[in-house]
């Protein structure tokens, strides 16, 4: 147990050992001459920030000048070579005695920080102060400052701290102002920017020059539009004179670590992680919060994109690839958004550049087991207006259903009261015969007939046009047969259901009330063996019957056989013994035939 413990306070005193010797080697300033190579660092006296070169991927030799917490090195404050990497290995920031500032590189192009300012016998110095700023600095002879020749200050980037200012420096015409990292491993300017409105008294987030975000006016002691839990966290401070205008603020907690950080996406960070501007609902329409009308195109305000891991289940795999590598995270949602039938984006490369679009995919399958890479899909969300809408359609369609429904019935109710259905009427005036037939007295009196296997039976009245279309207006090629009685043919109605139509001849004889007789009788003897006659036309002068078609036995050696008064004919070829009837009439009183046909 007691060694236990001496090898831990062993540990602890290597450990306090080697941080006495980092902050005793550590140093604060460069002086003329001086240099600080990729494995130096300066730290401010209290240690509270670090000043070195930093690669934010471990497989790249690329390498930056930055500022950052040094408690936690990923929440760098500064850049000062965002534009142009050097090689990590040969990197030096040399400060010259003409107060030139640049950062060197072996077979690259040196960065200027800050040109020659001075003369050879001038005293210079560059200090990494614990507020984060980074300050070169003309002396005196007694040590004391004669004038400063440039900050990092000046030279913002992603970050803002406290006593940074944002606004415009009118001595020199420039602005202070944070632009976003491209993205999270590429320090390059992004698409996205902070600045202070002097005229409206506001922050602004433009992405690409556009408004994206507003603060709002400063009220009291905080902005309208940031967020609740930003709100009396910060003292801000707004100073307008003939040579600035800018809003600087400090942090009510006094000693806590404070900073702003703008990201990539378009988020205004604290250094907690907690938002001080919430973007995330910003998506061109949506104007609550301070968010910014800027897209009025296809999508709905409330649509939003959400990071998921699955896949489309419908649609081909139709995606589209853009390889610009200029392009980053946010410029794929931009341009997604833009394009109506875009459902879902990412970044193409590992490097978070390019752009891989999903188009017209469909329906998307979440997978929670977070096995599949998550890419960003378009998720609609109906707004509390669209709801209310939603249910005042639904109540009318709703209404007007019902009153459909019980129209409909009230109709089939009538129709089977007549046990006639009008079938293929499209237009609004009926044949006067057919008139005639459908409000009959004596047709309707069919269901006082009775047979073997129920009661009444449903006839059809056709129109005209329809039977016409179903025959091909009766062609030769859809012809099946003739008769003494007229012609036979095949038909299919828009059902897909195929039909024989017999029409009758002019010359039969046959007037309306002998044919009401026929239908009546023939309706009434229908059998499980028997051909179901399925309805009548008539049209002027046109009498027709329709039938069922049986594919299996030409119709006409049926509906036109004669000269027996009965016939047999199986309905299975294996002999089964089970026999349909066929029978022609000869009694005067009908004037024709009645000639139900075998099933086959």
């Amino acid at each position: 147990m007691a060694s236990n413990q001496n090898l831990h306070n062993i540990i602890f005193l290597l450990i306090f050992s080697c941080l006495l010797t980092f902050f005793a080697e550590a140093r604060d300033t460069l002086k003329a001459g001086d240099s600080l190579n990729s494995s130096s660092y300066l730290v401010s006296s209290k240690g509270a920030f670090t000043l070195g070169f930093f690669h934010p991927c471990t497989n790249t030799t690329n390498s930056y000048l930055g500022i950052w917490f040094t408690n936690d090195q990923k929440k760098r404050v500064w850049v000062g070579n965002r534009n142009a990497s050097v090689v990590n290995t040969s990197a030096v920031l040399t400060l010259e005695t003409t107060g030139s500032l640049k950062i060197m590189s072996q077979g690259g192009d040196p960065v200027t920080l800050s040109p020659a300012q001075v003369t050879y016998n001038s005293t210079i110095s560059a200090t990494l102060l614990d507020s984060g700023n980074f300050v070169l600095q003309e002396l005196n002879s007694n040590g004391t400052l004669k004038r400063v020749l440039w900050q990092s200050f000046d030279k913002p980037t992603d970050s803002l701290l406290p006593e940074m200012k944002l606004g415009i420096n009118h001595k020199n015409r420039s602005a202070w102002s944070l632009t976003s990292w491209w993205n999270n491993l590429i320090p390059a300017p992004g698409p996205f920017s902070l600045e202070w409105d002097p005229k409206g008294h506001q922050m602004i987030i433009r992405r690409q020059g556009v408004e994206f975000w507003t603060s709002g006016v400063l009220k009291g002691d905080t902005f309208e539009f940031i967020s609740d839990e930003s709100k009396g966290m910060y003292n801000f401070s707004v100073v307008s004179n003939e040579d600035e205008e800018y809003l600087s603020y400090t942090n009510i907690k006094q000693g806590g670590q404070s900073a702003w950080f703008l990201n990539f996406g378009g988020k205004l960070l604290s250094f907690d992680g907690s938002y001080v501007a919430e973007t995330e609902d910003c998506n061109g329409y949506n104007t609550d919060g301070g968010c910014k009308r800027w897209l009025p195109r296809c999508r709905r305000h409330d649509d939003m994109f959400d990071k998921r891991s699955g896949y489309f289940i419908h649609g081909p795999d139709h995606n589209y690839l853009d390889t610009n590598t200029s392009h980053t995270l946010n410029d794929c949602k931009v341009a997604c958004w833009n394009q109506c039938d875009c459902d879902a984006y990412t970044s193409l490369y590992d490097n978070q550049t390019g752009c891989k679009f999903w188009i017209n995919k469909g329906e998307f399958y979440h997978d929670l087991s977070g096995a599949i890479p998550p890419i960003y899909v378009l998720i609609p969300k109906p707004s509390q207006n669209d709801t209310k809408k939603s249910t005042l359609i639904g109540f009318v369609i709703g209404g007007t259903t019902a009153l459909l429904v019980i129209f409909l019935c009230i109709l089939y109710h009538l129709s089977r009261r007549r046990n006639v259905i009008l079938e293929g009427e499209n237009e609004a005036v009926i044949d006067d015969g057919l008139l005639e037939l459908v409000n009959s007295d004596r047709f309707t009196s069919a269901h006082e007939f009775q047979n073997d296997r129920k009661q009444g039976h449903d006839l059809r009245v056709f129109n005209y046009k329809f039977i016409m279309a179903a025959t091909n207006s009766f062609s030769l090629e859809n012809k099946l047969g003739e008769g003494g009685f007229g012609l036979v043919y095949k038909g299919k109605i828009p059902k897909g259901q195929e039909i024989a139509v017999k029409r009758l001849s002019r010359n039969s004889g046959q007037g309306i009330s002998e044919f009401k007789n026929e239908l009546i009788l023939i309706s009434e003897l229908q059998h499980m063996n028997l051909v179901q006659l399925l309805g009548c036309c008539i049209h002027g002068e046109e009498r027709m019957l329709i039938y069922e078609y049986m594919p299996n036995k030409s119709l006409d050696c049926f509906l036109f056989g004669m000269g027996i008064m009965e016939r047999r004919c199986p309905i299975k070829p294996n002999g089964s013994g089970t026999y349909g009837f066929m029978y022609r009439g000869s009694d005067a009183s009908m004037h024709s035939y009645w000639s139900p046909m075998c099933r086959r």
